[in-house]
């Protein structure tokens, strides 16, 4: 159960033990917000006072099949930012906070990077389920599979726990590979993980990540996925890039990752006119996201992980 989303209980939250884990969560996602917002305005608003323009609003369809946008453009050229002050941010930010919070930025057009605790190991959670995303794809990109083929689920894929809605449907249902790979990630959905991994095989997913030059990450089906933020950086830029896939995949994927269920981290304060596409991680010591901040709707302006380990306690 590594990899699920934290959920409350079904009647409310009403043992002591979860109202404290719920008021963590709060502080824990504070936390996040303020180093969003940091990026935000050491990045995303910097280069657009530069620019001198306002990125147009878009509206995304929470559907069954993803919205696809087109292909990305290359970003405008940028002056990059301070990596150094933005580090003392987010050290301030996290400074009166319990835990241990990694940080890896990346700004695409300048190519100034962040790296805090970078090479740290963390539990990544439901980032986890990035990994057979992204291998799905690329083997279809080799013609090794057909996104619209069908799979079934099987008694063994259901996961009751934790997010998602395919547990819900009944057994044998038929989906295809590429709404399996919606679910996985816009709904973080737990059987849809379940599925994917039998589909494509622990051993392939991680043979990917190794290909992907993730050589600090720790992948297995059945344990969830510790992983380091430059490691769950270089994912994401693998995911962002169409070299990696192709011009339609790349899209496709991101597309997946936008408006999903859990919007409540990197998104949560910025500007409702900029797009992100991300993936949410946690599960009892682990909270996190990482993602791609976009400039005019198809232009990758920033590229960020942000995973944090023990954030749920208190400080002495």
């Amino acid at each position: 159960m590594t990899l699920g989303e934290l959920e409350a209980p079904a009647g409310g939250i009403e043992r002591r033990s979860d109202r404290r884990r719920a008021h963590a969560t709060v502080r824990c996602r504070s936390v996040l917000h303020g180093i969003s917002l940091a990026l935000a305005f050491v990045v995303a608003n910097l280069v657009l006072l530069l620019v001198g323009e306002q990125a147009e609003e878009q509206i995304v369809e929470t559907v069954a099949r993803p919205t696809v946008l087109g292909p990305l453009t290359p970003p405008e050229a940028a002056p990059g930012f301070d990596a150094e002050a933005l580090e003392d941010r987010i050290e301030e930010i996290t400074r009166s906070r319990w835990g241990v919070y990694g940080v890896a930025v990346l700004e695409p057009a300048s190519g100034t990077r962040l790296s805090l605790r970078g090479e740290e190991e963390f539990g990544a959670a439901s980032i986890g389920k990035l990994p057979p995303f992204a291998a799905l794809y690329r083997a279809a990109a080799r013609g090794e599979l057909d996104l619209g083929e069908g799979i079934h689920i099987l008694p063994t894929d259901i996961q009751g726990y934790g997010s998602g809605v395919l547990h819900a449907y009944p057994e044998g249902y038929s989906l295809s590979l590429r709404d399996c790979a919606y679910y996985l990630v816009n709904r973080s959905d737990n059987t849809a993980w379940k599925m994917l991994n039998r589909r494509l095989g622990e051993e392939k997913i991680k043979a990917e990540l190794e290909d992907m030059g993730m050589e600090n990450s720790r992948y297995a089906d059945h344990a969830g996925y510790y992983t380091t933020p430059d490691d769950v950086l270089r994912l994401i830029e693998r995911i962002s890039d169409p070299r990696f896939t192709s011009e339609e995949f790349s899209a496709e994927m991101l597309a997946a990752m936008t408006e999903t269920t859990f919007e409540d981290r990197i998104p949560e304060r910025l500007p409702l006119d900029v797009r992100i596409a991300h993936k949410t991680g946690s599960y009892i010591d682990s909270f996190g996201d990482a993602g791609v901040v976009f400039y005019k709707e198809r232009s990758v302006r920033y590229r960020e992980a942000l995973l944090s380990r023990r954030p749920f306690q208190e400080r002495p």
